[in-house]
């Protein structure tokens, strides 16, 4: 198949959810001429469809289901918690001059962590 140099637009507009009113009539023409693009829009928008059902269906069980972004911040927050917790603990064991380097370091990780 093909490559059009219209796909990455394309992706983008259906990925936004503005196609087909936001988009420009020109690529609108183009992709009923354009026999790739077009094979393209079919599949995203099957794709775009599916899961906006599944989303719907999914919240339809399960109300209180969480976006997949929230997730993934709340498993890196427990992980660099867990990171802090996990250095804590070896610093408790350390002698006290040992503790004051130890914790020097340990914050400067867990700030690198963080940014």
């Amino acid at each position: 198949m093909k490559s059009c140099p219209h796909e990455t637009e394309i992706q983008a507009i259906v990925r936004s959810g503005h196609w087909p009113e936001a988009c420009d009539p020109e690529l609108r023409n183009h992709v009923e001429t354009c026999r790739t693009c077009g094979e393209q829009l079919l599949v995203l928008h099957a794709f775009h469809s599916s899961r906006a059902h599944a989303m719907q269906a999914a919240r339809g069980h399960y109300p209180n289901l969480l976006h997949p972004n929230l997730l993934w911040w709340r498993a890196q927050l427990r992980r660099r918690n867990d990171a802090a917790a996990a250095t804590t603990r070896c610093s408790a064991s350390a002698s006290p001059s040992q503790q004051h380097r130890s914790s020097r370091s340990a914050s400067a990780s867990w700030r690198q962590q963080l940014f």
